[in-house]
């Protein structure tokens, strides 16, 4: 029990005050943590510990308006500068400051949005983290196709690319590919290819010349040179080596030593030159057909002859292919029976009985040696996924081909392409063809919606509805990690078959190329896939097209 002193009259009378209140005539409210009673004449808490939302030495002081939580240490970011609740920070209606979230609007949008209720998507170059307030670029560097220091302005009409520098010659075209497809016709001087506007035959004739002439110069004084070369070696070796040359309707080049002499004619010169060289010897004899032997000089060269296969000149393709076409040629039937089919590989994880479920068509497995292994991080997981790797163009491991996720590992999907840092999904199935589902959605149903995968959550921010594609952006999060996700959805390819014109597949695969690149893997699936030689035509082909 505690007591506040009151004189009155010269009579002393003690009124006992309740835990909760201090000083004269009890009038003052404690505010310690936990509710536990504060000094009686001075209202100080034990330990200075007060209450959620009071501040100084006895706990009388509210937050300010910006401020709540234990001794006012935390900041809220309320709408309009509104005050928000000192003990808990909710703002009134739950209402926060552009660039702020959560329920007490105290922590900041996730890496890659910006603005009111972190709705917006930033649009950097290579992805930086742009400011979450006002979706300013670091150095007002925006992503191609975006323009104004927030980037959220697409390039006006007739450009598009970086900082929008590019011109697409015609009226109308996409801010970040330049197909000009909304355009009836081209500016004077282009034409219109594959829905894009390229300059006529003239002036690419024009500037090849130019290119041209400036090759040969470059080539004629490095010929020049080499020949200069030659003749100052040659004459230092005319006094070791002593020639005597007739003009043979044949010649045989034969080595030392290393090789197998199996033959192959060169019907300019006819050169025999074994197809399979290990290497060369010091020591090379030229014989001739008049049986004169001709030593030459020893030279520390190394020597590789590799005997090229016939290809085809690519002025003379269309006419090849005219040509295997004809009526009754069964050419390219014969040619496709060449390649090897069924599985062809190992693939002892993928068939073994705790995976095989995990595949949506028999005998479609990951082989062993490339497929795509996911690392545990709970007990449970697995680390086994119908998703392999694929080399591109001077790039090992440039493609993930996956199948499209099921039920049962929709969760072991966006595993992977956490683990795998994938930043870019490219999708080549709808989600229903014919009546038939082919593919499991694995992302929200509506814009700013958030789903939980497992661990991950994945939040619907942005979509860019284009004639045959559409440009998806997520972002996804663990723990308090977040990341930015973009998903190109080819929308065009028909059920069984193959889009009617080249031009929406150029367009789609321009598209994915303007995305910056990134170190990670591309994710590529359509509703199946299991090995480059076996099954999806859709992936086999972009994979094929980079």
């Amino acid at each position: 029990m505690t007591y506040a002193l009151l004189i009155n009259l010269n009579i002393y009378y003690f009124i006992a005050c309740d835990h909760a209140h201090f000083g004269e005539n009890c009038s003052y409210a404690c505010h310690c943590i936990n509710g536990v009673s504060c000094d009686p004449v001075f209202g100080n808490c034990p330990d200075d510990l007060c209450a959620t939302g009071w501040t100084q030495s006895n706990c009388s002081v509210a937050c300010n308006l910006d401020m709540f939580g234990k001794n006012c240490s935390s900041r809220c970011h309320c709408l309009l500068g509104a005050r928000c609740d000192k003990s808990s920070g909710l703002c009134p209606g739950n209402l926060c400051a552009p660039g702020w979230t959560e329920s007490n609007c105290s922590v900041a949008c996730d890496h890659g949005l910006f603005g009111n209720n972190c709705s917006f998507p930033c649009r950097c170059l290579h992805g930086k983290r742009c400011d979450h307030i006002s979706g300013h670029c670091p150095n007002d560097q925006c992503s191609p196709g975006w323009t104004l220091r927030n980037c959220s302005t697409a390039c006006k009409s007739g450009f598009y690319g970086q900082s929008c520098a590019m011109d697409c010659h015609c009226d109308t075209c996409h801010h970040v590919t330049g197909s000009c497809v909304e355009s009836l016709q081209c500016h004077d001087g282009y034409n219109m290819d594959n829905g894009f506007c390229t300059p006529h035959e003239r002036t690419t004739l024009n500037v090849v010349g130019v290119v041209c002439g400036c090759l040969a110069a470059v080539v004629t004084i490095i010929g020049i040179t080499l020949l200069t070369v030659y003749y100052k070696r040659r004459q230092l070796h005319s006094a070791k080596c002593h020639t005597k040359l007739s003009t043979p309707d044949q010649k045989e080049t034969r080595f030392n030593k290393g090789f197998d002499h199996s033959d192959r004619a060169n019907d300019g010169k006819n050169v025999f030159v074994q197809e399979k060289a290990e290497v060369a010897s010091k020591n090379v004899s030229l014989l001739l057909s008049g049986n004169e032997n001709l030593v030459l000089c020893d030279y520390n060269d190394y020597y590789s002859f590799k005997t090229l296969g016939s290809g085809i000149k690519i002025h003379e393709l269309w006419g090849y292919i005219h040509e295997k076409c004809q009526s009754g040629s069964t050419f390219f039937e014969e040619e496709f029976k060449k390649f090897r089919s069924g599985l062809i590989h190992k693939h002892d994880v993928a068939s073994s009985e705790e995976n095989k479920g995990k595949t949506r068509y028999k005998q479609m497995y990951a082989y062993d040696h490339n497929r795509v292994p996911l690392t545990k991080e709970i007990d449970g997981d697995s680390e086994y996924i119908n998703a392999s790797y694929i080399h591109g163009f001077e790039k090992a491991n440039k493609f993930i081909a996956s199948q499209g996720p099921t039920e049962k590992n929709l969760d072991d999907f966006w595993r992977m392409i956490w683990q795998q840092n994938v930043d870019k999904i490219v999708m080549l199935t709808n989600l229903i063809e014919m009546g038939t589902m082919k593919c499991l959605q694995y992302w929200p149903d509506e814009l700013n919606g958030v789903c939980k995968y497992g661990r991950i959550d994945v939040k619907y921010v942005d979509v860019e509805e284009m004639f045959d594609y559409n440009i998806r952006t997520f972002t996804i999060k663990k723990g308090h990690d977040a990341r930015i996700v973009t998903q190109l959805h080819f929308k065009s390819w028909p059920d069984k078959g193959v889009p009617d014109t080249a031009w929406c597949l150029v367009d789609f695969w321009r598209a994915v190329n303007t995305q910056e690149e990134h170190p990670s893997p591309i994710l590529v699936h359509c509703r199946c896939w299991a090995n480059w030689n076996i099954y999806c035509s859709r992936q086999s082909y972009f994979t094929s097209a980079n």
